[in-house]
């Protein structure tokens, strides 16, 4: 068996989603935060409402009760992988989670200078952190900190880069969203040939459009450098699909683009391979089969064994497909997303369906070739 490469997992602590959380609240207080559906910029929200505070103060009881941390969630799914698969050789891709503009209003084509004009003073933020220091009444930051991203952001780039650096066998890829002040800065300075991480997440579903006109900076500097991006492509997920932003994730929305040569060299590997769409998944293979193109999907967070033999299906129909499907977990959302009813152990058993063969391809083989520089 050649070594197994996990192409799709996150590690995420419950301190991570606190820290983020408080500096979303900041944001807000402070009048940073571009919140949905208003346009007064007046949040007094601590001082006023009750019932902000009371939400506030639940969610954050709730969240304390995850205690594992993201070390504990490295060794174990590599455990499992390792006895799963039979092998001592094992890579994990862990990927970012980009989740500070959750709230916010969307961006859908060229409203990116709209939010680089909402700002506030490093005096009006570190004060907003300190009231809800006081409201929440946990240590999780330095109150003399001056921060020029949210806490749970940085936080999750020293915790990977950190695991990176220790551990060769950690390859983490960077979650960033295009709304993110300075974004291609933060990329060229913790992206590979820079940084220790080697690709990137992006999760238009969080509200932006992947074909926004920023990100066809992140595209252009990707193909230069060869840096694979892996994007969220499913019909499920979070924020439900209510929220109006599940068509973000529609593969079709790079068909125009991947046509265009300057960016038929762009590695893209659309993650969940578009589940459940039938229409997505079409879109997916039509991409695939254009002349030099490098479109990759994965089966990660497939918790059902029927759907994954679903997939197994399609791809022995579809010579393209086999050199181009890739196993990952999705880990930890694999196990949140079915609570109490899925396990690791379990999960991993489902690829019982494939062949050994087919397992060497997607598990090692064809993840090799989309994580490789030229």
């Amino acid at each position: 068996m050649n070594k197994i490469i996990d192409v799709h997992s996150h590690f995420l602590s419950s301190t991570t989603v606190i820290e983020e959380l408080v500096s979303i609240v900041a944001s807000i207080i402070s009048n940073k935060y571009p919140l949905k559906g208003s346009n007064n910029r007046n949040f007094t929200m601590l001082d006023n409402d009750l019932c902000i505070e009371s939400i506030i103060i639940a969610f954050f009881e709730l969240v304390r009760i995850g205690i594992g941390s993201e070390n504990m969630q490295r060794r174990h799914l590599r455990r499992k992988l390792k006895a799963y698969f039979d092998t001592d050789e094992v890579i994990i891709c862990p990927l970012m989670v980009d989740f500070f503009y959750i709230f916010a209003m969307p961006l859908t084509s060229n409203e990116y200078d709209d939010f680089m004009k909402i700002s506030c003073s490093k005096k009006d933020y570190n004060m907003a952190l300190i009231k809800i220091k006081e409201c929440i009444d946990v240590e999780i930051f330095n109150e003399s900190e001056i921060l020029e991203n949210s806490l749970g952001f940085n936080r999750q780039i020293e915790v990977l880069k950190k695991m990176a650096n220790r551990y060769n066998y950690i390859k983490p890829f960077l979650g960033i969203d295009p709304r993110r002040k300075n974004f291609m800065e933060i990329i060229k300075k913790n992206i590979w040939p820079n940084g220790k991480f080697i690709g990137i997440k992006i999760y238009p579903r969080f509200g932006f459009n992947p074909i926004c006109d920023p990100m066809l900076e992140l595209y252009d500097y990707c193909i230069k450098f060869d840096i694979p991006i892996t994007m969220h492509c499913a019909e499920d997920g979070f924020p439900p699909s209510k929220w109006g932003y599940k068509e973000f994730c529609n593969p079709k929305l790079f068909s125009d683009l991947i046509l265009d040569k300057n960016y038929r060299k762009l590695k893209l590997n659309f993650a969940h391979f578009g589940a459940f769409s039938d229409e997505w998944r079409v879109e997916i293979l039509k991409m695939m089969e254009l002349d030099e193109n490098r479109i990759y999907a994965d089966v990660s967070c497939y918790n059902s064994e029927d759907d994954l033999a679903e997939v197994r299906d399609i791809m022995r129909e579809n010579d393209i497909l086999k050199n181009r499907l890739m196993f990952g977990t999705d880990y930890i959302f694999n196990i949140l997303a079915s609570p109490f009813r899925m396990t690791l152990s379990k999960y991993l058993n489902s690829y019982n369906c494939f062949s050994n063969d087919e397992i060497d391809k997607i598990a090692s083989l064809n993840s090799s070739e989309f994580l490789k520089r030229k």
